[in-house]
């Protein structure tokens, strides 16, 4: 069972609560805007049941690092990441991805691709950050899942990322 989730840097008051019932029925959790502070920390740092890879976007003033993670009952045997070339305006932030995979019973390997994509910037900058994953997603030889937020708020953005996927088989 599988969950993606924008968990907001665990802004919402009811975040422990909520993640502490919905990790309970999944497997894997693809989760964006983690925040390595406080009770999220505190969390990510001692849950003993799930494995918890995360990637960076970038440093908080010295307030910690938000990012990217998978939260997996089994643990990972391979975590790379991709920091978008791109940044977001105003604000001067990078996007990451976390690419991570997985044994599975027959053998195989499973490949997660948690995405927090690139926002308010053009659709081109957009589709070349995925195009990037969708290159290493097809030199996986196995099942693999593209999850996260891909920040496609305009029709635009959404038919072309969904052609991108499609042409790769997704």
């Amino acid at each position: 069972n599988v969950l993606v989730w924008n968990m907001y840097k665990g802004l919402k008051k009811n975040w422990e609560k909520d993640f502490t019932k919905l990790s309970q029925n999944h497997d894997l959790l693809i989760t964006q805007e983690m925040a390595m502070t406080g009770r999220m920390q505190e969390i990510f740092e001692t849950e003993l049941a799930f494995e918890f890879s995360s990637a960076t976007s970038f440093f908080n003033d010295g307030k910690g690092r938000t990012g990217v993670a998978t939260i997996s009952k089994t643990p990972s045997i391979l975590q790379i990441y991709q920091r978008s070339k791109y940044r977001e305006p105003l604000i001067k932030t990078p996007k990451v991805v976390l690419i991570t995979t997985y044994p599975l019973s027959n053998g195989e390997t499973l490949m997660i691709a948690n995405i927090h994509a690139v926002n308010f910037v053009s659709v081109i900058e957009l589709l070349d950050q995925i195009r990037t994953v969708v290159k290493v997603l097809n030199n996986h030889n196995g099942p693999a899942i593209f999850g996260g937020d891909f920040n496609t708020w305009s029709k635009r953005k959404t038919r072309d990322m969904r052609k991108i996927l499609s042409s790769a088989n997704m």
